[in-house]
């Protein structure tokens, strides 16, 4: 399915299933959550886990998400002090 000059691939059976504006909205909310997947992990060191079980690397990103998490809540306060958007 062509899209605004991108090709999308799709496990949709029937094309009627969604639009393609609506496949495009989502393939960009996706891209989105890839950049801030990797943002999270780049931002926040975890390119490399240091714990060694499988208990302590749960913690250890749990850490990490948590930190992000209250970093995050604050950016949206800071955003409207500045008037600028959050993204």
């Amino acid at each position: 399915m062509r899209i605004g000059g991108l090709t999308l691939v799709t496990s949709l059976r029937d094309a009627r299933d969604v639009s393609k504006k609506e496949l495009l909205t989502l393939y960009l909310a996706r891209w989105q959550v890839e950049l801030d997947l990797r943002s999270i992990k780049t931002v926040m060191q975890m390119d490399v886990l240091r714990c060694k079980s499988p208990e302590m690397v749960r913690k250890e990103i749990a850490v990490h998400l948590l930190a992000y998490n209250l970093v995050r809540a604050v950016m949206p306060q800071a955003a409207f002090l500045g008037h600028v958007l959050p993204r």
